[in-house]
């Protein structure tokens, strides 16, 4: 139970910023529910990702191949079913949102906890955790100066593309 306390924890460490940036501000019907509807939507999802995985997560080592299947499939969920079919950001709908960007959001949504959970990655959490604090305020101190809420989420998306190729390098490297 520890440890699913602790992977719900660090999924609201690493989506929380994003998320409220999006539902109080930038989308038209903004608000505190549409936040408190995300949070629940993504805590249930990342139960239900728990309870599948946690065994393999926790008991056994995955191999390189292993980890970038299952990125795939978690991030190709999260850009087809959530954000095509549900909330309609594919690329015939809204051509302005970055496919790239929230393919690589949803493989985070899932593995951030992971990683801040799972012994294998203890020597890089300090890292990982000091880039999620200056990326999340620098994206929030974009958007405030610039009055445009929507150019804080450009430079976070683009600070995920950053945070990736630094995980994968880092994954490369330890998995050789």
């Amino acid at each position: 139970m520890i440890q699913y306390c602790l992977f719900i924890f660090w999924w609201i460490i690493f989506v929380s910023p994003a998320e409220f940036l999006i539902n109080t501000v930038i989308l038209p019907w903004a608000s505190l529910q549409k936040f408190g509807g995300a949070v629940a939507t993504y805590t249930f999802l990342l139960t239900v990702y728990y309870l599948i995985r946690w065994r393999k997560i926790y008991n056994h080592e995955e191999s390189r191949t292993e980890k970038i299947i299952e990125a795939v499939i978690l991030g190709s969920f999260g850009l087809f079913v959530i954000e095509w079919w549900l909330i309609g950001n594919s690329p015939i709908e809204n051509p302005d949102a970055g496919q790239l960007s929230m393919f690589i959001w949803w493989i985070f949504v899932f593995i951030f906890p992971k990683i801040m959970t799972f012994p294998k990655y203890r020597n890089i959490r300090k890292s990982i955790l000091i880039y999620q604090i200056i990326y999340s305020v620098v994206f929030y101190l974009v958007a405030y100066i610039t009055k445009i809420p929507l150019a804080g989420i450009v430079i976070y998306a683009y600070g995920l593309l950053i945070f990736y190729i630094f995980f994968l390098i880092y994954v490369k490297k330890e998995y050789k």
